[in-house]
């Protein structure tokens, strides 16, 4: 009598549930499922964000969605090329903005080490200013294929290092800082122009 062919399922799921291998996207039925196959799976499908869009919607980021998501620069404004659960979405503006806190926060969410925030200091130093910083940050992030070891080098979210994510951090937020410094110094300077234009005016009066 010859035995029946094992049935292959396409389903990481099924192993999960029958007791199977996944092996290659495809269960052979009869194995357990090797423990931490199972555990890095799970975690991967994990919801660990809520990005708003900038129109009202909230999209679903998993763990996964991080490691295949990316930060864009080009001297202006940063913006996100994001991976969530209906496909890829580019966010710019102010939804970048709330994005790229929500992202930078949970892939940081353990702190940091005096260590790593020096290095983090002298990584953004290297490039003379954050600007300069979010411009290489960016072409790490969006390098095509991915980073030479990055397992060794622990590349994670948005295809950069923990220290350099914290440098993005902390880039953003003095970039943030200077933006509003700036628009509060023009306000100034416009409301000293108008002081001045009634002054003259009371001056002929």
């Amino acid at each position: 009598m010859v035995a029946a062919a094992p049935v292959a399922v396409p389903a990481m799921a099924t192993a999960l549930m029958s007791g199977g291998i996944y092996f290659s996207g495809w269960v052979a039925g009869g194995v357990q499922v090797p423990y931490q196959m199972a555990k890095d799976w799970l975690l991967s499908e994990r919801v660990v964000a809520h990005v708003p869009d900038g129109t009202g919607h909230m999209l679903n980021v998993r763990v996964r969605h991080l490691r295949e998501s990316a930060l864009l620069y080009d001297g202006g404004a940063p913006a996100i090329h994001l991976q969530q659960d209906d496909g890829v979405r580019v966010l710019t503006g102010a939804a970048a903005q709330r994005g790229l806190g929500v992202l930078l926060a949970r892939s940081n969410a353990w702190g940091a080490s005096a260590s790593q925030v020096r290095a983090a200091v002298q990584r953004i130093g290297e490039r003379g200013d954050v600007t300069g910083w979010l411009r290489a940050a960016s072409r790490l992030s969006a390098r095509p294929g991915g980073r030479v070891m990055a397992k060794m080098r622990k590349v994670g979210a948005l295809g950069l290092t923990p220290v350099e994510r914290l440098a993005v951090e902390m880039a953003l937020h003095e970039d943030a800082e200077r933006k509003i410094l700036e628009g509060e110094l023009a306000h100034l300077a416009e409301a000293w122009k108008a002081a001045e234009e009634i002054a003259a005016i009371a001056d002929v009066l």
